[in-house]
């Protein structure tokens, strides 16, 4: 099964979602190259599920209005993560169970369609644009 990265924004509107997404990419890229050993998000597919258009007849923010433009963080105030013991085991199950899961819902879509109910019964705005865009 593909690894996705699925990027949900707030309710409130948004600017278009290619300036949010950028600006989202580019604040996670900023945490991986200050806090982990990953240099980028290079390679792994981001999805922003983008919804503000479903909800906001006027169109989306413009970038001038924008009160919650990307900024680059200031020195210092992004830590360096360390690797303790509990990473180290989950990391360890993590993998263990990866293979066989992955290898499930390749062959039976259960967890996709387990996600996609628990989405339409809790979280209604969500399911309502996964189910009109059609998204996998």
């Amino acid at each position: 099964m593909a690894k996705v990265i699925v990027l949900i924004h707030g309710r409130s509107n948004k600017p278009d979602i290619e300036t949010l997404t950028a600006g989202w990419k580019s604040a996670i890229n900023e945490g991986l190259r200050h806090s982990t050993t990953l240099p980028s998000l290079k390679g792994v597919k981001v999805e922003m599920v983008y919804y503000a258009d479903l909800h906001y007849s006027g169109g989306p923010i413009p970038d001038g209005e924008n009160e919650e433009p990307y900024q680059v963080a200031k020195p210092g105030s992004i830590r360096r993560y360390k690797l303790g013991l509990m990473d180290r085991l989950r990391r360890s199950a993590t993998n263990w169970f990866d293979t066989p899961i992955d290898w499930l819902e390749e062959h039976s879509k259960v967890f996709s369609t387990l996600a996609r109910k628990v989405a339409k019964k809790v979280l209604k705005d969500l399911a309502s644009t996964i189910h009109s865009r059609r998204l996998n």
